[in-house]
């Protein structure tokens, strides 16, 4: 609501409009949006009027006359030929005058819309006057006070609303829909429509004294005499408009464009304050003024201010009565800054007068969708009171695309929260007015960019984790098993593990050398505490003296940083591949041991005894047998020495079979012992190889995790800049670029980035940081992104695409 004092001086003879006068003096008074006050100098007593000086005083005070012109002139003034309200209205027309004279013709000279002359000269002469300053409104006799009061109040407030230059809504909270008016009214929730910024500062064209800062040098104040004299012109005007000082501003302007006449500034606002001030004669003056700050624009590339000239161009038309200049003006502005609300506003304004009611809805249309606050001046703007209802329809079909666009949002936010993991937000959009849907979806569009942030930085996480580096590592000195013979070693038990500090003299393993069952602890020397970083293998490794090998070691001061379970698994996967390398090759070995030993036994047994040793024993039971046959013959010699012999033979073949039999059972026992050391190494290589699969699958599930994690962060990130990024500004938390800060994570149309250069003079730097793995294949690219101000300046802004996306920042 406004505070402004406005005075509105009534003017006409008393008596004629005595009850007319006392109907607009009570809503002038009491109007509950504009605090109005009226000048009344009857004050109900006719007998007291003031003097005529005292009364022009009061006319050059009021911002506003309401003239009402009636049937009769009216008594002369003293020492004029003139009556009061005659001289009161010259007063208010003079040259410099700061006041909005709305004329009003009431009678039987005023039927069908014009002016009969009166037979009174001095009141024809005064009608002619006044019809060729302004534009009339006509009353006949038969209409009530009460309809003529209201119809004549209605004008006031149009013409107030254009004295403020739309800066002002002069409409009651009653005649505009509640939620509507709420939803225009509340800036947390329309505050990032696409041009917002430069409908703020276009809104009544280019201040007066905004190019100051040109003359801040010097140097550049001398060389340019003429331009100084004329910004010191404006900002006397700009004074003088602070304090209501129409008329003044409007002198200091002329001379300002007596010493620039092609600048853009002060053409505009003189031809803004003639047809703010209503001024029919100076209409056709203010077109040219209006039309030529507008080309002046355009040759400048300033496609909101040439817009914003031929708005009050085409208000210059209408005040001069050209409708379809008028019309052609209101185009024009639309044509050269199309993304201006502004420009549509003042389209379907035109329109709505010439009562083309369906294009000025559409114009209506398209000024909500560019800058939802822009239903604002619609509803301030009495032109567009008979329009209301199909308003009011157009706003519901307003309400019901906004519903529509809530719910795209609810549907995405559902996939983007299944996608993190996420349980959806139920959403009911039944019944709600338009500002809770524009909250519901700025809400859901938060949590939107929340699990999006979560889902880039679990996938970036992941991704880290799978390229990080295993630490880098000082120089390391080996540690070899010293050897007193050829052969090796087995390692028994490690005592120590990979990261651990071994002190001085502190038993690292134990060993045994190959034949001997002596375990033996091995133990550090030196004299510093060292951390192991490599060794050579786990329990039951071989060490052999040709590679004495046994681990690598760095200072215990040194610190190291931890290595990731990935990085673990890969050292982890190489060492079981080492270890199942070595197991294989030690089968091989076994195997070929075992072979050899096979073959070896079974040649001995397809052998026997040896032939001598069987022909021995045959010979000793031969000789046996006939030493006895001797004997039994008497044969005493012979018998008793082939006895002996006999003997002697039988024992060196009893002694061969007893060789034979103990190499055959040391044969059998070798070869169980190659066997049993196979099994060993078998169940050791069985192990390591089933302890390698698991390394890789677990290896294999974090990858896939990976993997998995980065397309569904792909995914939501395509649902949300293809998707609910291109809804309506008002329905997102982030705020336009045109208004950004360091810090903040803006909303930007790739077609901005131009706009923004254009209209800012400012530099853009995009950092094209996006992560590769989150471009996916480039298919489908979105037109819509959220970028994070890096740096911000008024030559320069800096963006980063990355950054938007790597925490959840409040908006």
């Amino acid at each position: 609501m406004s505070l402004l004092k406005t005075a509105v001086f009534l003017a006409s003879r008393f008596n004629e409009f005595l009850e007319l006068r006392s109907q607009l003096k009570e809503l002038i008074t009491n109007y509950p949006v504009v605090q109005l006050a009226p000048v009344d100098l009857n004050d109900g007593n006719v007998s007291h009027r003031p003097p005529l000086a005292e009364c022009l005083g009061y006319v050059r005070r009021a911002e506003f006359m309401i003239l009402l012109l009636g049937d009769s002139y009216g008594s002369l003034a003293p020492k004029t030929d003139k009556s009061f309200t005659h001289l009161e209205y010259e007063e208010a027309i003079k040259e410099g005058a700061g006041t909005r004279v709305l004329v009003f013709g009431i009678g039987e000279h005023y039927r069908g819309g014009r002016i009969h002359y009166s037979e009174d000269e001095h009141l024809a002469g005064w009608q002619k006057q006044v019809e060729e300053n302004h534009t009339v409104g006509f009353f006949d006799s038969e209409t009530s006070m009460e309809i003529i009061a209201k119809s004549i109040f209605d004008k006031l407030l149009a013409a107030l609303y254009e004295m403020r230059f739309g800066a002002l809504s002069v409409d009651a909270r009653g005649d505009v829909p509640d939620e509507l008016f709420d939803a225009i009214e509340d800036e947390s929730l329309l505050d990032d429509a696409e041009v917002s910024a430069l409908e703020e500062r276009n809104a009544r064209g280019p201040s007066l004294v905004d190019d100051r800062a040109r003359f801040a040098n010097t140097l550049a104040a001398v060389t340019q005499p003429a331009a100084v004299a004329a910004l010191e012109q404006r900002e006397e005007a700009q004074r003088a408009l602070d304090i209501g000082e129409y008329g003044v501003a409007i002198r200091h302007l002329r001379r300002a464009l007596e010493f620039k006449p092609l600048e853009l500034i002060s053409n505009y606002w003189l031809a803004q304050l003639y047809v703010a001030l209503g001024r029919k004669e100076k209409a056709p003056e203010a077109m040219e003024m209006a039309e030529r700050a507008g080309r002046i624009a355009e040759r400048d590339a300033l496609p909101y201010r040439a817009s914003a000239a031929y708005v009050t161009a085409a208000r210059a038309a209408r005040l001069a009565g050209h409708s379809d200049e008028a019309l052609g003006f209101a185009k024009q502005a639309v044509q050269v800054a199309p993304r201006f609300a502004r420009a549509h506003i003042e389209l379907a304004r035109q329109c709505a007068l010439r009562r083309e009611n369906k294009a000025a809805l559409e114009a209506i249309r398209q000024a909500f969708v560019l800058y939802p606050r822009s239903l604002r001046e619609v509803f301030g703007d009495p032109v567009f009171r008979p329009m209301r209802k199909g308003i009011d329809t157009l706003v519901q079909e307003l309400k019901a695309k906004i519903a529509r666009d809530v719910a795209d949002l609810a549907r995405i936010e559902g996939e983007i929260a299944k996608l993190a993991g996420k349980s959806p937000v139920n959403v009911t959009l039944e019944g709600k007015t338009i500002p809770q849907l524009i909250e519901a979806g700025r809400q859901s569009s938060r949590r939107q960019y929340e699990y999006l942030c979560a889902l880039v930085d679990e996938a970036d996480q992941k991704m880290q984790e799978i390229r990080a580096q295993a630490p880098k590592l000082p120089p390391a000195t080996q540690e070899l098993l010293r050897f007193n013979r050829p052969g090796r070693a087995r390692i028994v038990e490690w005592f120590k593990q990979l990261g651990e500090v071994i002190q001085p003299e502190e038993a690292v393993f134990s060993y045994h050398y190959e034949g001997s069952t002596k375990v033996m602890p091995w133990s550090l020397r030196g004299r510093a505490a060292v951390c192991m970083t490599a060794r050579t293998g786990n329990n039951g490794t071989w060490v052999s003296s040709d590679n004495p090998y046994l681990f690598e070691h760095i200072a215990a001061s040194v610190q190291i940083t931890g290595p990731s379970r990935l990085q673990q698994l890969r050292e982890a996967i190489e060492n079981t591949e080492r270890n199942v390398e070595a197991a294989r090759e030690r089968l091989t070995e076994i195997r070929a041991r075992k072979e050899e030993t096979t073959q070896s036994r079974n040649s001995f047994q397809r052998q026997g005894m040896s032939i001598p040793g069987m022909g021995m024993l045959l010979a000793s039971v031969v000789g046996a047998v006939a030493g006895f046959l001797l004997l039994y013959f008497g044969r005493w010699g012979y018998g008793a020495l082939l006895i002996g012999a006999a003997a002697y033979f039988a024992n060196i073949g009893n002694a061969s079979r007893n060789a034979y039999r103990s190499n055959l059972e040391a044969l059998g026992r070798s070869l169980d012992q190659v066997e049993q050391e196979l099994g060993q190494y078998l169940n050791g290589a069985t192990q390591h190889e089933q302890k390698l699969a698991s390394l890789r699958d677990e290896l294999v599930t974090i990858e896939t995790a990976c993997e998995d994690a980065k397309a569904r962060a792909r995914d939501a990130l395509e649902r949300f800049e293809g998707v609910s990024l291109r809804k309506g500004g008002r329905l997102l938390p982030f705020p336009s670029i045109f208004g950004a800060r360091a810090g903040d994570v803006v909303r930007v149309f790739d077609r901005q980035f131009d706009q923004v250069k254009n209209e800012s003079a400012r530099e853009i730097e995009l950092q094209n940081d996006l992560h590769e793995w989150l471009i996916g294949d480039g298919k489908t690219k979105a037109k819509t992104h959220l970028l994070r101000v890096m740096e911000e300046s008024p030559e320069r802004l800096v963006l980063s695409h990355r950054q938007a996306y790597s925490v959840v920042k409040e908006n």
